[in-house]
């Protein structure tokens, strides 16, 4: 845990990747990113992950590696973190699911973004693992 973070896989993962709202984060993201972006599509099932990049169109389905990680399984929440230097989360509602994948990233040193409008889980974050890695929530 801590340090610099080494080389990965992967500029940027969207976690929950097949929900309304990442859909659209991953759309954005394609739509906006420069050549060379190496992205992430995240989420339980990977059947639903490919048939939404086959719905984005383009060549979405061949820049984009499908990632399957649950949001209940620790274990895969650490390894999709540990591929990545960027996790942007979009599993929700936050106040379940947001503490077990910002946790993953702090122990794999992994950035973390979220769309969080849900002023309990900030704090809380912010008192779990502030100070952790740098981590501040802004």
């Amino acid at each position: 845990m801590g340090g610099r973070m080494k080389e990965r896989e992967l500029d940027l993962v969207v976690f929950g990747a097949t929900g309304f709202t990442g859909t659209y984060i991953l759309k954005q993201v394609l739509a906006t990113a420069k050549p060379g972006l190496r992205v992430g599509a995240a989420g339980r099932n990977e059947r639903k992950i490919n048939a939404v990049l086959e719905k984005l169109g383009g060549n979405s389905s061949s820049v984009v590696t499908v990632v399957v990680c649950d949001v209940n399984d620790p274990q895969s929440l650490r390894a999709m973190a540990s591929r990545t230097r960027l996790v942007i989360n979009a599993v929700g509602p936050y106040r379940h699911y947001g503490e077990q994948v910002v946790k993953a990233c702090v122990e794999e040193s992994t950035h973390h973004l979220d769309i969080c409008g849900e002023p309990e889980f900030i704090e809380k974050t912010e008192l779990s693992f502030g100070g952790k890695n740098g981590l501040a929530a802004k």
